[in-house]
């Protein structure tokens, strides 16, 4: 016999996020430490040529990761949910995606057993390939940079107490590999880095950071060349999403007591509440903005107790109106997991 989830704080729904995403990964909790780090990590990416050249839609879609057929895969759909399609069947863990500036080609960032993959599919699915792979590291947030490189957080095989992470330029079609520091980060095995985001002109760097793993996670800026120090944007704010007009960050935050998608200026200031609660479903991430700027794609969770007393976890991707302050359900199948949404802008022909 079915029941109604009974309704649990929003701390224990953030909990069970986390803990989904963990479950994705495949991680444990007993992991040895990697004495051989970066020099782990390949120095060059073979090159590759296309098949053949994608072209990227007609019209804007929306791209995301899934189980709906099972095992994690990536998937698009209309900006209205309609028309799912699945790029990916390989039946490999996923877990960030970040889609080219032509809209021809997905990156994603896996890692299955703590084995790094990067991977490329078009956004037809027609070609599906992988970039790098390396033992004993995970991958966590991804970007395309705007000359065809990748910027990945790579994280080496360590214990749950350290917070250990290279950032990495990764050519997609081949290359050499080159490490990103940038400056006035602390020192130590420190800041673990989990989202990444470029800003519009491919100058300055959002992410969300921690000084350890698994901790709550604060916003920072950086210009991508190293040429200034890092600088807080916000507490308490991770999924970080720039504005198309480069003016605004997006995040899924706890502030006031409220949990939801706010947006902070890219030059700081107070956090505006974006979304509000509209359901159960409380828990709020991954916000991403639509070309024109004037909607937000995003996925809402919900967390219960089922049947046996173990906490359940329902998710959605919903679309907010920012003009009419109204939201979209644009998924509707229960007890799924759902994953870094991105928008693709349209090339009418």
């Amino acid at each position: 016999m079915s029941t109604v989830p009974r309704k649990i704080p929003n701390t224990v729904v953030l909990i069970a996020l986390f803990a989904c995403l963990c479950a994705f990964s495949g991680r444990s909790l007993a992991e040895p430490a990697l004495d051989a780090r970066l020099k782990a990590f390949p120095k060059e990416v073979p090159s590759f040529t296309p098949a053949a050249k994608p072209a990227p839609p007609a019209a804007d879609r929306i791209v995301f990761i899934s189980n709906r057929d099972g095992a994690p895969e990536v998937y698009a759909m209309d900006a209205d949910g309609a028309n799912i399609k699945q790029l990916t069947h390989d039946k490999k863990m996923k877990h960030f995606l970040s889609v080219s500036p032509d809209g021809a080609w997905i990156a994603i960032a896996t890692a299955e057993l703590w084995e790094y993959r990067l991977s490329l599919v078009d956004i037809e699915g027609n070609q599906l390939h992988t970039v790098v792979e390396v033992p004993e590291h995970r991958g966590m947030g991804i970007c395309w940079l705007p000359d065809g490189q990748i910027l990945s957080v790579v994280v080496p095989y360590a214990s749950m107490d350290k917070a250990t992470h290279f950032l990495m330029k990764i050519p997609a079609f081949g290359g050499k590999i080159e490490p990103v520091t940038l400056k006035g980060l602390p020192a130590g095995d420190g800041p673990f880095i989990g989202n990444v985001a470029l800003s519009p002109d491919g100058k300055t760097l959002c992410f969300s950071w921690s000084d350890v793993y698994a901790q709550p996670l604060d916003l920072g800026l950086a210009p991508l060349d190293g040429s200034a120090d890092v600088r807080l944007l916000m507490k308490n704010g991770d999924g970080p999403a720039w504005s198309p007009d480069g003016k605004r960050i997006a995040c899924s935050s706890l502030q006031s007591k409220q949990h939801g998608i706010f947006a902070v200026g890219a030059e700081g200031g107070e956090a505006q509440l974006l979304t509000t609660r509209e359901d159960e479903f409380s828990g709020c991430g991954s916000p991403a903005w639509s070309p024109q700027g004037d909607k937000l794609v995003f996925i809402r969770a919900r967390s219960g107790y089922g049947d046996r007393g173990a906490i359940e976890t329902d998710m959605k991707i919903c679309l907010w109106d920012l003009k009419a302050g109204k939201q979209t359900d644009l998924t509707d199948k229960p007890r799924l997991y759902y994953m870094s949404p991105c928008w693709v802008k349209g090339t009418p022909k």
